[in-house]
């Protein structure tokens, strides 16, 4: 495998697009052996999606554990306001979005730029168990803070 830096890198990145792209596929050992070569595991696509958000949105627990190894921003946010969070609770996700709950400094109440947080979309999404998770998540927190 050849260095993540070339000729079609984007600018003031060490990754390709193609590099991007094959993070994107779900495989934890080839993000590795591409963050060990320099890829930036915060590198944005046009709609402001960071590999993180695909692998939350896809339900790449693996990757998304990877990717956060090498220092990926939990909270960076899509041109929607989304966070990978979001994502996994839209679609259902129930193992990342645990994860992300339990493992990771994820803001749970976090508001993208339509108003609505991680719960929201699961309860709009109909997402039942993602949606009970963060209200047990939100109460937790809440008892803890004094609320």
């Amino acid at each position: 495998m050849e260095p993540a830096a070339s000729k079609e890198a984007c600018p003031g990145s060490r990754v390709s697009p193609l590099d991007r792209t094959v993070m994107k596929l779900g495989n934890p050992e080839i993000a590795r052996q591409l963050l060990l070569r320099g890829a930036d595991p915060d590198l944005k696509d046009r709609t402001g999606f960071a590999v993180l958000h695909d692998a939350a949105r896809a339900g790449f627990l693996d990757t998304l554990q990877t990717l956060l190894e090498f220092q990926a921003d939990v909270n960076v946010e899509d041109n929607e306001g989304n966070l990978p969070l979001h994502l996994a609770a839209q679609e259902g996700h129930l193992p990342v979005v645990a994860f992300l709950l339990e493992r990771t400094a994820s803001r749970v109440e976090h508001r993208n730029k339509k108003g609505a947080t991680a719960y929201d979309l699961a309860k709009l999404y109909k997402r039942q168990a993602v949606a009970k998770l963060l209200e047990n998540s939100r109460r937790r927190e809440g008892a803890l803070s004094g609320d």
